[in-house]
């Protein structure tokens, strides 16, 4: 569950819910980034000598009420690549804030909650240093 619609408050709130678990988002378009910038996925290997591992630190949807309704989509991945003995960490947040005078329809939910995924997973796939460490081409202190 990513958060309650309307005020949130009221346990009779409909529940908001992915039709696919987040983890196989994100792990798709970071596949999908690794083999555009010609790096191959491959399945986890634990003699690899370079790995990523991504942590979904949060991705909520939040809804306040006062004079309006507040919506509230926040969300953060952890990259956390090794190669050999050196690795490269990096972190991508994304919150987005949108008020409303009457309860935002489930379009409106969806839309919200779909830009917010789409642009962390950009700033996640965007880290021109994760991929240059992965192809080996920079070191993480570089």
């Amino acid at each position: 569950m990513l958060g309650r619609r309307g005020s949130g408050v009221s346990v009779n709130a409909g529940e908001i819910t992915a039709r696919q678990e987040l983890s196989e988002v994100v792990r798709e378009a970071f596949s999908s980034a690794l083999g555009q910038s010609e790096l191959s996925p491959v399945e986890y290997d634990d003699k690899a000598t370079r790995r990523v591992t991504l942590t979904i630190i949060a991705f909520e949807y939040t809804t306040t009420t006062d004079w309006d309704v507040g919506v509230y989509v926040r969300g953060a991945i952890k990259a956390t690549a090794t190669r050999d003995a050196d690795s490269y960490e990096g972190i991508y947040r994304v919150e987005t804030e949108k008020h409303f005078f009457f309860e935002p329809s489930e379009n409106d939910n969806q839309s919200m909650i779909n830009e917010a995924l789409n642009e962390l997973l950009s700033k996640l796939v965007a880290d021109k240093g994760l991929f240059l460490f992965l192809a080996g081409m920079v070191n993480a202190d570089s």
